[in-house]
């Protein structure tokens, strides 16, 4: 592994762990980045596609959770959006 574990004694004469870990390589550090920056935007993702989900399921629609079904269901949603007079009070046909 990449740590190595020694002993030293701290003032109180107790024996202290010490770990040397050897820094990662740039590449790695890329990677790490890339990792960090993927998960963000799935969670970006996930939580654009479940807000509507929601909205959506209180008005009693219910659609599957993936975004190619929200995408191919905008027509039904927007007949929905339509006739629902409390969602056109709050804006949400934009564009009309």
């Amino acid at each position: 592994m990449y740590t190595r574990n020694t002993k030293q004694r701290n003032y109180s004469g107790q024996y202290l762990q010490v770990k040397y870990i050897i820094p990662k390589t740039k590449a790695q550090q890329d990677m790490q980045s890339i990792h960090c920056v993927r998960s963000e935007l799935i969670k970006q993702c996930t939580a654009t596609t479940n807000q509507p989900h929601g909205f959506l399921a209180e008005d009693s629609m219910v659609l599957g959770h993936q975004v190619q079904v929200l995408s191919r269901s905008l027509p039904d949603i927007r007949k929905h959006l339509a006739q629902t007079p409390r969602l056109l009070r709050h804006g949400w046909l934009v564009g009309d």
